[in-house]
C-alpha cells in the first residue's frame, strides 16, 4: 500500500455516507490550515490528457482537472474523523488581486461550502494570466500568521501550504527568500505539487519542507491523493 493510499485509508470511513461521530464543539486541542494554493495561470486552460469529466463524459483542462481533486478532497474530509480540527482555504493565484471568498479559512465540517460544484474551485475562474508565485505567497504568509496569532496554551495551530503549479515563476521577484523565510516557523510546512513536464521541478523539490512533501503529478486522481497526503501527516 503507497503511503497516499496508507492516509486516505485512515481519514474516510469505509462505509460511503458514515458519519464522523465527532462534533465541531468536541474539546479540540490542535487546529490546522491548510491553503491550498492553485495554479490559476493560462497555461493550466491547456487539455489533461488523462482527465475526463465524470458528469459530462467529456475531456477536460488541467484547471477543471484541478477542480475536480479539489472537490472530491473537500466531500471525502468532510466524512473523516479529523475534520471538525481542519480548516482549509483555497487560493487561486495569478498576477490579480488574490483576495476572494475561495480564500476565506472554513471548517472542514462547513457542508454548505464542501457541496459547491466543481466549477466554484477552479482556479481560472477570475484568473487566467501569469504565475507570480511569490505575490501569492505573500498571500498565503498573510492568512498563516493570522491564523496562528490565534494559538493559545490550551490550543495548538498549524499550516500546511500546498503550492500546486504547472510552471514557473514567471512574475515578480524569486520565491525562494519568502519560502525560507516560512520554513523557519516550525509550525508551517510547505507542501509543493509539480503539475506536468513543464513544472520547474528543482526549485519546487527545494522549497519542499522535506523531500516526502514534494510530488510530481499529471492526474485528478493522483492530485487528490497528494492532498489528501500533505494535509494527513507533517514533517
Amino acid at each position: 500500500m503507497t503511503t497516499y493510499d496508507h492516509a486516505i485509508d485512515e481519514w474516510n470511513p469505509e462505509v460511503e455516507g458514515e458519519e464522523t461521530g465527532r462534533s465541531a464543539w468536541d474539546l479540540q486541542t490542535e487546529a490546522q490550515l491548510g491553503i491550498l494554493m492553485l495554479d490559476g495561470s493560462g497555461s493550466m486552460s491547456e487539455e489533461d490528457k488523462h482527465f475526463v469529466d465524470p458528469e459530462t463524459g467529456r475531456k477536460g483542462s488541467k484547471a477543471d482537472a484541478v477542480a475536480f481533486a479539489t472537490r472530491v478532497l473537500f466531500k471525502r474530509l468532510y466524512k473523516s474523523s479529523r475534520a471538525p480540527d481542519i480548516y482549509l482555504s483555497v487560493l487561486c493565484y495569478d498576477e490579480t488581486d488574490p483576495r476572494e471568498v475561495r480564500a476565506r479559512p472554513f471548517q472542514a465540517t462547513d457542508a454548505q461550502t464542501v457541496d459547491q460544484p466543481a466549477a466554484f474551485w477552479n482556479p481560472l475562474t477570475g484568473h487566467g494570466g501569469y504565475t507570480p508565485i511569490d505575490e501569492a505567497l505573500a498571500s498565503a504568509e498573510a492568512l498563516a500568521a493570522e491564523w496562528l496569532a490565534g494559538e493559545s496554551d490550551d490550543l495548538e495551530r498549524s499550516v500546511v501550504i500546498v503550492l500546486l503549479t504547472d510552471g514557473k515563476n514567471n512574475r515578480g521577484v524569486d520565491p525562494s527568500v519568502r519560502v525560507e523565510r516560512l520554513k523557519q516557523d516550525r509550525r508551517i510546512t510547505i507542501a509543493t505539487v509539480a503539475y506536468g513536464a513543464d513544472a520547474e521541478i528543482a526549485h519546487l523539490q527545494r522549497w519542499a519542507t522535506g523531500e516526502s512533501n514534494f510530488a510530481e503529478i499529471d492526474d485528478a486522481e493522483t492530485l487528490r491523493n497528494v492532498f489528501v497526503k500533505s494535509l494527513a501527516a507533517r514533517d
